[in-house]
């Protein structure tokens, strides 16, 4: 399944030039992965891009451990019913 399951914030969007002196466009993020609610889409390069009401919703802090190694495929079906 392809879906988003991480965010990041952007820190910074700055115009620079390499060494070339060819523009180049440098975005930040912030180093902290945010876990989402696995949200399938479609890839495509706007998905950085979504509106606030069109994004996943953040994993609930608190929420119980989930393994890593889960696979998402599972971790999806046990969400659906509210497991995880």
């Amino acid at each position: 399944m392809r879906a988003i399951q991480i965010r990041q914030r952007i820190l910074a969007v700055r115009v620079d030039r390499d060494e070339n002196g060819k523009s180049q466009c440098i975005v930040e993020l912030d180093p902290k992965l945010i876990e989402t609610e696995p949200y399938p889409f479609r890839p495509f390069q706007d998905w950085r891009y979504l509106k606030p009401d069109a994004a996943p919703p953040d994993i609930r802090s608190g929420a119980a451990h989930i393994d890593p190694h889960m696979p998402s495929a599972l971790r999806v079906e046990l969400r659906r019913p509210g497991l995880l």
